[in-house]
């Protein structure tokens, strides 16, 4: 026993596996100094989810981990004015459990911070340590479906590729990074099950531990429908091939059904979840590999059982489409079908008018996945051409992934690891065979008649081309990482620091009344309930449809009318309701008239006016010029609505502090028949400059105050 022992050991500590520890230890070293650079710009979370993520831990770190079953609408009252939100039905908790835990176990050895700043950090660096998890399941991936050096490039390109460092940088403390987190294990450990033959015991534990981490993405991740459709497709693709036996399909059930389980008691999804197309495709694929289990049994040959199985999906998918109209069963949820069809995305205005909802250009998924572009379609085929069932299971992901991220930005992260497998397998294939022609020699026997060795020449230029292509992109993936967290980012670029945002939410949190009520566009729900800590009417979590376009009519419309609909739609207090408007502003010099100016640039409230046109399905060209497409300042409607008369005198201030005239579209404030602000009054105006490139970047953001009684005596006004 101890000789054998001995003998494992020193097999596991020979000078390869050593070096190749080694490696994939420096991989994992650069994969969490690339991810964790943000923090030179200090603690802060980045975008605008990790705050609602970070306020929900919150409140189990400081009232236990029940407390998430006690925030139902009645106790949440800061989100969503005056509904409130019931975040039990409406959130995924996986995230804050995992920042639970963590700050229970690192807490004690950061016993100097305060419990605020021990939270903070931990939810900065724990998508880091998501991040640095999935490079290890790329490696572990990797060797599964090939072999070490497979999972080593698997690793390193998954270390760098700007994709899948996307949702794993410091402060992006959101559901997406951990969902594939989640996800990837669940592929490694189905690809052990399905690769493990003699041992029983351990297939079925490796199917177990497959269907816990895909039951925690649903636990985690709204995207466990993608997840949970990808395996039961994978099912279903193994059943069509003929693959399926007696083990697979006990297996396969034993993962699937445990992932149910969880994903019916997590109470976002419920036993509705049944009634979902990732529900019932879990139980169609289930039935189907085991009636194909009893047509086997039955001596059935593999034409017949296809034929069967294939009329009765037929008669399936026309019920199912049947319940769909009929309203009994429901379909995926609009942002899915988005992706899956991107030409029906106009009926889905509110996901359309997300920035990372937008189908992508090809420079952009070159610059996403730069290192392994050219090698995923090797890889993908290869996949396919190696039949086995573990491969299958890569290429099912891998594939569907890519085309959803080419649909929807946001997907990229999903889309991370598993290009840098594909990639991987792809790049390792192709130089097996470049080194079994480059070391082939000819054949000693007489018999062989034909020999036949290519030329080395081009093989090796080949090669040297990849590695210079990998070379080259690499640097793209490091500076994915270098940018600045959201809140303290000059928006229109990623790199340098800008205060504005923090300034607002200080004075916000200290010297606005703990009644106030702030109204903004939706982007900025969190910020103003979580660090301003003050009620938001709608928030990133875009819930409520309905309030969501009732705030595009309020920000479109003039002073009365945006009044309106706070005090009477959203039941505003009538002395402490505020409007939060901003935009990016550049200080450049105009040739034209030989001075530095102040005009608009992108990244704010204007640059989203289309946004929130269309999501208050509005007439666009009322405000803009349908000649050149540039917002139109000399029109009535643009000139009297409140989120550009706030942002406009907003600016202009700015203007008479910096010492330099505003300019809007093209012309100077003063020649703009903007109308002075009547029942809105601007409390406070704050900016910050960031100098980058030659041009100073001005962040605004504009707080006003409704003037009730103004607003009393222009209704009195009106209505004589």
């Amino acid at each position: 026993m101890v000789e054998h022992a001995r003998k494992k050991l020193s097999r596991f500590l020979n000078v390869k596996t050593v070096a190749y520890m080694l490696i994939l230890t420096s991989m994992i070293i650069l994969a969490a100094t690339i991810r964790l650079q943000p923090i030179k710009y200090g603690i802060y979370l980045y975008e605008y989810d990790p705050y609602f993520m970070y306020w929900f831990t919150k409140q189990l770190v400081e009232y236990g981990p029940g407390r998430w079953l006690e925030l139902t609408a009645d106790n949440v009252k800061n989100f969503w004015y005056p509904w409130g939100r019931n975040v039990v039905t409406t959130e995924y908790p996986g995230v804050p459990y995992l920042g639970y835990i963590a700050y229970q176990i690192v807490s004690p050895f950061i016993w100097w911070l305060s419990k605020e700043e021990k939270l903070m950090l931990i939810c900065t660096v724990l998508p880091v340590v998501a991040g640095v998890l999935e490079v290890l399941a790329a490696y572990l991936i990797g060797e599964e479906i090939k072999d070490t050096k497979t999972g080593l490039f698997a690793a390193f390109l998954t270390a760098v590729l700007p994709s899948a460092i996307d949702r794993t940088i410091a402060g992006f403390y959101t559901k997406l990074g951990f969902g594939v987190m989640f996800f990837l294990y669940s592929i490694y450990f189905y690809i052990k099950m399905v690769k493990t033959v003699e041992y029983k015991r351990r297939k079925l534990v490796y199917s177990i531990l497959a269907g816990l981490f895909l039951g925690l993405v649903g636990f985690t991740w709204g995207g466990y429908t993608y997840a949970v459709l990808a395996f039961s497709a994978y099912g279903l693709l193994i059943l069509f091939m003929g693959m399926n036996d007696e083990k697979f399909t006990l297996n396969h059930t034993v993962t699937m059904v445990l992932a149910l389980i969880i994903l019916l008691l997590t109470p976002k999804i419920g036993i509705k979840g049944l009634t979902t197309l990732s529900g019932i495709a879990i139980l169609v694929s289930l039935a189907a590999l085991f009636l194909d289990m009893l047509l086997i049994r039955a001596k059935m040959d593999r034409v017949k059982r296809i034929l069967i199985l294939s009329c009765l999906a037929l008669i399936f998918g026309s019920t199912y489409l049947l319940l769909v109209f009929q309203g009994v069963v429901k379909t995926l949820p609009g942002r899915m079908i988005s992706i899956m069809f991107p030409w029906l995305r106009r009926q889905y205005v509110l996901f359309a008018s997300v920035a990372e909802h937008a189908a992508l250009s090809w420079d952009f998924i070159f610059y996403h996945l730069s290192p392994v572009f050219f090698l995923i379609p090797l890889g993908l085929v290869y996949l396919v051409l190696d039949r086995s069932k573990a491969r299958y299971l890569v290429f099912i992901v891998a594939i569907t992934s890519i085309y959803g991220f080419a649909s929807a930005a946001y997907l990229a992260h999903l889309t991370g690891a598993l290009a840098a497998l594909v990639g991987a397998y792809g790049l390792t294939k192709l130089l097996d065979t470049f080194l079994t022609e480059l070391t082939k020699k000819p054949p000693r026997k007489k018999k062989v008649r034909v020999f036949v060795k290519i030329d080395p020449v081009p093989i090796i230029a080949v090669t040297v081309l990849l590695m210079l292509i990998i070379a080259i992109t690499v640097p793209v993936g490091i500076r994915a990482g270098n940018v600045a967290p959201t809140i303290v980012s000059p928006q229109m670029v990623s790199r340098g620091k800008n205060m504005a945002w923090i300034q607002a939410l200080e004075y916000i949190k200290e010297h606005t009344p703990e009644n106030a009520v702030i109204a903004s566009w939706w982007d900025y729900g969190y910020y103003t309930a979580i660090v301003g800590k003050r009620t938001s009417i709608c928030d990133n979590a875009t819930l409520n449809s309905t309030q969501i376009r009732l705030m595009a009519w309020a920000l479109m419309g003039n002073e009365t009318y945006a009044a309106d609909i706070f005090l009477k739609k959203f039941k505003m207090p009538p002395n402490a309701s505020y409007v939060l408007v901003f935009e990016v502003f550049t200080r450049s010099w105009a040739r034209e008239i030989g001075q530095y100016v102040l005009s608009p640039g992108r990244g704010g409230d204007i640059s989203k006016a289309v946004a929130i046109i269309n999501v208050g399905r509005l007439n666009t060209t009322e405000y803009y010029d349908p000649r050149t497409g540039a917002l139109n300042w000399f029109s009535n409607k643009t000139r009297s609505a409140l989120l550009f008369k706030l942002l406009a005198w907003g600016a202009y201030n700015v203007s008479l502090e910096l010492g330099v005239p505003l300019f809007l579209g093209g012309y100077p404030f003063e020649a703009i028949p903007m109308e002075p602000l009547k029942i809105f009054k601007i409390e406070k105006v704050f900016y910050d400059v960031t100098s980058y490139a030659g041009i100073d970047l001005v962040v605004i953001v504009v707080l006003a105050k409704l003037d009730y009684q103004k607003y009393l005596e222009l209704k009195e006004t009106i209505a004589g």
